[in-house]
């Protein structure tokens, strides 16, 4: 994966390239990561 940073004008000052590590589903990691809402849906 190759992440850059920019500028307030958009200028790349610096970029790297990185490796990312996704667990598949049977590891168990980042399951119910989120917790129950406690309210209803957010009303517009």
């Amino acid at each position: 994966m190759k992440t850059r940073g920019l500028n307030q004008d958009g200028l790349e000052l610096v970029t790297w390239t990185r490796s990312v590590l996704v667990p598949n589903r049977a590891s168990g990691l980042g399951q119910d990561y989120f917790p129950a809402c406690t309210a209803g849906p957010l009303e517009a």
